[in-house]
Formats: structure tokens, C-alpha cells, sequence
């Protein structure tokens, strides 16, 4: 195995990648009036099936026919909060949101891209389930814009606004079940050119067009953002990896999958000696029926597949020690030929030779299984259990793949899994999946007039000439609330440092005090209101927090009953009074405390200067 330690320099091995970043917008849908959110509640259901067609060249896109082959049932749930006909693909799409149009072309224009004189939806065949009408609508916006790095200028080839798919609650082997919610949310897709050199450029390229992506207004949180990477090397294959989000992991992701390509590279060149000097037969036999050999075994996992099913196994010649080769740490290539089998059957996985006996297969039961094969030292197998029709289907397809990997990797799209690993996903689209869309109308440049939206840089440098450190500067506008920090700027005395204490700390703090404070109950209204009481002298800081972390948990606060309870002057030296007569000869910082204790609600500098005065006076 080739392992992290061994790639030294990237550039050796030809590493090359690209992103396909895709970002949520946060507006309502692209072709209706519903406002997405990623919500599982359900108000209806319904199960149906999907069918392909050929192109208009007469062709059918592989990795359309790869899912048509599986066979599943799709459920789509609803709400009616988030759903309507449209998504249930019961009525055509209704006259494009003029919003994330908008918002895209400003994402052109900050990417210093050239944006197309006529927009044309097309369609894209998607017949994975994730989309009602079997494929999705997307539209090109712009092309040949940069972004800059620390080392390079990358392109950016294009930039297209789409609609998200519908969101993935559960899958099964017959059956996959999403939600509508998701469904149609706008989405601006960035597509660099494949010119990052190293898993550490992908990185900070990705996260250099993230933070630009901050400049408009775009939904945050996890799955609002995905990270697509296409990447190969020298002697590899294109692979494009679908679904990463999290950025931490990004250079994870693209090492592991240089490492992966490095040790099938090895594997192959050793498949194509043994090939070529007769030690493997490619010519694989039909499957046998091997259930006899566990009737008796105390296997658990096999025990409970041969309840209602069967066993089969295949002899591989000249295959000793293959599918045992580990390609990345916990995967070889018996894994490789599982995960790409299991995408058409419902079994669970495979056993091979170089892994036993283990699992509870025993040495008896190994050594029955090579005689009924007739298998040599030099030789393997692939086992399985299950329902005969998919154990054959699962063989079929376990060959398939072993065969594709004794000629070269093939180019295809993988999943990225928590680990920093992939996983096949399907086939590599092909150019028969689009073809234009009829039922929405050409949208030219000239009856737009977008104005264009300020670089998030350029807010960071506006916020920080305010007074306000970079970090905390970085924070305000990363956070979608850099409009309404310059809205109270404006309108009120309080320094930045405050305004930024009100809206980002203090939350924080409410919420580890009072589990139940939520910053979403408190309104920009309320805030704008309490921020004019406290800048006309009406209530205190103390009061304003006070009614800001009782609105956050949910309470009825009357903010015009608020700004006439100020403590008056007399009532606090009244008050102060009351407490040193009581507590003689106490230290001041007693006296404070008790005094603060007493007149919640009023200045504490007040309360400090009034008692000073009347200690003074003794």
C-alpha cells in the first residue's frame, strides 16, 4: 500500500482537481412561491416510479440506465409549508424568482465573470429519485471569471443557477423515501477549472469562493453548501466526488482519493503481469450453489442470510491475494468490489479468500469450499448469501467491477463518506442527459438591472474602520447580519464594540444561562427599539439585557411599559441610605453589592457614584 507519508510531492503524480461548489440561496423557490427549509415533518405522501428515455440523438445516459436498473419505488413526503404542485411535478413551473436570478448575476459580477446575453434553462437528467419530474432545471449564467488564491489565479468556466433536489430521509435496497422541502431551493453553482495543484489548493480554494459566496445573501448551515471535487492523477481516471460539506475535511478528502488511485494503479499492473504470463483466467465460471457446505455453520451472519436464502460462490483463478490488497486504511480491493455490487443489489456484502476463515466461517467450512471449486494456492473466491436472484445479481456485478479493474480505473462519481473516504456512487454522466427545458421562457441580460453587491472583503474593511477588531469584523460580516450591524451604527450613540456584544456575544451567553433563550424570538424591531430607549437615557444597559434575554425566552415584553420604569434618582439615593444605615461599618464593595441587588435596573455607575457620595457624607 502506498500510504499518506509516501506522496511527498504532488506534482509527481500529476494530482489535478477542480471544485463544483453549490450554494443555497436563501430566497423562496426557484419556480414557485414556497420558502425551502429542510424540515421532516409531513403533511402527505406518495410512492411512484421513474422511467428513461433516449436522448434526441437516440443515446441513454449510463448513469441514468444505472439507477433505472436498481428498480426502486420513490416516496415523496410533503409539508404544505414547503411544498406545492410544482414540486410534486402536478403543474409546470411558474414564472422564475426574480431574487436568485438576481442574487446569481451579482455572484457573476464578484467573480469578475461574463454573464451570458440570453438565459436558457435546460434539463438534466436525474433519475436517482431526488427529483419528481426524473430531471433538473438549470440554466447557465455566466462564464470566464477568476478567483484568487495566495499562488494562482484559478477560472472559474462557469457559473449556472439551478434548483436543489429534494432531500434524502432513508434508503433501502427497493425503496427510497425524500422530502419535498428541499426541493427546488435555488442553488448557484460555481465551476472551477481542474488547475489545483495539491489537496491543500483544493482547500483553499474552496474556501476562498465560500467566503465570496458570503457577500450575498445565501443560507447557512450544514448542507447548504456542497463541495464537488473532480480530481485525477497521472495514469488515473477522472473522478468526480459528490456531496462533500465539510470543508475541514476537503484536503482529507482529495488525499485519500490520490492514495486510492496510487494503490489501484499498483493493483492493476500487477493484475496485467499475471494476465499476461497465464496465471489468471478472466474467463469467469457461472456461479455454484455452496449452501450445502454451511448448513451446519455457526456463522451468524451467514446463518441468518441462508434462513430464506442461499449460498454462491464464483472460483477466482489466479487471483490469490487481490481482493486483500488494502488500497486506504480499512479498505481493499474486496471492499472496492463490494460497494460497486451493492449498488444494484440489496446484500450486504461479500467474503473472499484472502479474508478467511474469520466472521465465524471456520477452517472445515474453507477448506469444503476450495474442494467443491477446485480451488489452488495461486486461486481466490467471492462468497455471498442471500435471496438467490440477488446473490447472482451481486456476482454479476462483483465480476463487472473486477474485470473494469484489470484494464484501468474507471471514470465514474463516488460519494464522500465522514471518514475522508468514497464510496461508488454510479456511473459518469454523459453528454445525452441534457436537452432544453420548454416550459420556461428565455430570460435576456437586457430586461435585467442588477445592482452590484459590495465583496465581503470590502464590508470586513468597512466594519473594522468602525472600531471593531478584524476577527470580530470577519464574524459580523460572515453572518448575513452586516446590514443590519450598519443599520444601528447609524442610528444610535453605542460603539461598535457594544453593538457587536448585543448581537453575537451576549446570545451565546443567554443561551448557556437559560437553555431555552433563542436569539430567532427577538425581532430587528425589538432590538432597533431597545437600542433608541438606551440611547435616549430611558433604560439602562442592565435593563436592556435584561428585557433582550426575557424576550429570547419566549416572554411578553411591553417595551413602552419598560421605558417608564427607570428608578429615579432619589429613589436609588433613598434606597442607598436605607442599606447603609442598616449594614454599619460593611466595606464598599458589600454595600455595592447589596445596593445593586436591591435597584435591579438601574445604572450601575449611577448606583457607585450615589453611594460614594453618601459614604462621603459620614
Amino acid at each position: 500500500m502506498i500510504t499518506l507519508m509516501q506522496i511527498n510531492d504532488f506534482s509527481k503524480i500529476g494530482f489535478k482537481a477542480g471544485l463544483e461548489i453549490h450554494q443555497q440561496l436563501d430566497t423562496q423557490k426557484l419556480f414557485c412561491s414556497c420558502k425551502g427549509d429542510n424540515e421532516d415533518k409531513y403533511d402527505f405522501e406518495i410512492e411512484r416510479r421513474l422511467n428513461i428515455s433516449k436522448s434526441e440523438m437516440g443515446e441513454i445516459d449510463p448513469a441514468a440506465l444505472h439507477e433505472l436498473e436498481k428498480s426502486k419505488s420513490f416516496v415523496y413526503r410533503g409539508s404544505n409549508n414547503s411544498s406545492c404542485l410544482v414540486e410534486l411535478d402536478e403543474e409546470p413551473p411558474h414564472e422564475i424568482s426574480k431574487e436568485p436570478l438576481e442574487i446569481s448575476i451579482q455572484v457573476s459580477h464578484l467573480f469578475n465573470a461574463k454573464i451570458v446575453d440570453s438565459i436558457e434553462f435546460m434539463r438534466k437528467i436525474v433519475i436517482d429519485g431526488s427529483n419528481t419530474a426524473g430531471f433538473q432545471r438549470t440554466a447557465l449564467i455566466a462564464t470566464d471569471g477568476f478567483v484568487k488564491l495566495k499562488s494562482k489565479k484559478v477560472p472559474i468556466e462557469t457559473i449556472c443557477l439551478e434548483e436543489d433536489s429534494a432531500k434524502l430521509i432513508k434508503r433501502s435496497s427497493s425503496k427510497d423515501i425524500y422530502h419535498l422541502s428541499r426541493l427546488g431551493i435555488p442553488l448557484v453553482e460555481i465551476t472551477t477549472a481542474p488547475v489545483l495543484a495539491s489537496p491543500e489548493e483544493l482547500k483553499e480554494c474552496a474556501k476562498e469562493i465560500g467566503l465570496i459566496l458570503r457577500s450575498v445573501k445565501v443560507k447557512r448551515g450544514l448542507g447548504t453548501i456542497r463541495q464537488d471535487v473532480n480530481l485525477s492523477i497521472k495514469g488515473g481516471a477522472r473522478i468526480e466526488i459528490k456531496g462533500a460539506q465539510n470543508l475541514k475535511e476537503l484536503d482529507k478528502l482529495a488525499y485519500n482519493e490520490a492514495i486510492r488511485q496510487l494503490s489501484l494503479l499498483k493493483v492493476i499492473d500487477e493484475l496485467k503481469e499475471r494476465e499476461k504470463s497465464g496465471k489468471i483466467d478472466s474467463n469467469f465460471s457461472n456461479p455454484v450453489d455452496v449452501s450445502q457446505i454451511f448448513k451446519e455453520t455457526k456463522s451468524n451472519i451467514l446463518k441468518k442470510e441462508l434462513e430464506q436464502g442461499k449460498s454462491f460462490a464464483v472460483p477466482l483463478k489466479g487471483f490469490s491475494g487481490i481482493l486483500g490488497t488494502e488500497i486506504l486504511q480499512g479498505r481493499r480491493i474486496g471492499t472496492e468490489i463490494s460497494d460497486y455490487a451493492k449498488t444494484y443489489s440489496s446484500l450486504n456484502g461479500l467474503f473472499h479468500r484472502d479474508e478467511l476463515p474469520n466472521y465465524g466461517i471456520t477452517k472445515a467450512e474453507l477448506s469444503s469450499l476450495e474442494k467443491m471449486l477446485n480451488i489452488k494456492k495461486e486461486d481466490s473466491f467471492i462468497l455471498v448469501a442471500g435471496k438467490e436472484e440477488e446473490c447472482r445479481i451481486f456476482i454479476k456485478k462483483a465480476l463487472e467491477r473486477l474485470e473494469m479493474l484489470m484494464k484501468k480505473i474507471p471514470s465514474e462519481v463516488r460519494a464522500a463518506k465522514q471518514d475522508g473516504t468514497t464510496t461508488f456512487l454510479r456511473p459518469m454522466p454523459g453528454p445525452a442527459r441534457m436537452y432544453p427545458e420548454t416550459d420556461v421562457p428565455s430570460i435576456f441580460l437586457e430586461e435585467l438591472s442588477v445592482k452590484k453587491a459590495p465583496s465581503i472583503k470590502d464590508v470586513i474593511e468597512k466594519i473594522t474602520a468602525l472600531g471593531l477588531p478584524r476577527e470580530e469584523a470577519t464574524i459580523v460580516a460572515k453572518s448575513g447580519k452586516s446590514d443590519f450591524f450598519f443599520k444601528l451604527m447609524n442610528n444610535s450613540k453605542q460603539k461598535a464594540s457594544y453593538i457587536y456584544t448585543l448581537l453575537f456575544s451576549k446570545p451565546k451567553e443567554f443561551k448557556k444561562k437559560e437553555n431555552l433563550f433563542d436569539s430567532k424570538n427577538i425581532s430587528e424591531e425589538n432590538i432597533m427599539k431597545l437600542i433608541s430607549l438606551l440611547d435616549s437615557g430611558t433604560i439602562t444597559k442592565k435593563q436592556l439585557e435584561d428585557a433582550y434575554f426575557d424576550i429570547g425566552k419566549g416572554k411578553n415584553v411591553n417595551l413602552e411599559e419598560l421605558s417608564m420604569n427607570k428608578i429615579s434618582e432619589e429613589e436609588i439615593r433613598r434606597k442607598i441610605k436605607e442599606i447603609i444605615k442598616q449594614n454599619k461599618d460593611k466595606s464598599f464593595g458589600f454595600l455595592m453589592g447589596k445596593a445593586m441587588a436591591a435597584l435591579k435596573g438601574a445604572d450601575g455607575k449611577e448606583i457607585n457614584q450615589i453611594l460614594r457620595e453618601e459614604l462621603n457624607k459620614k
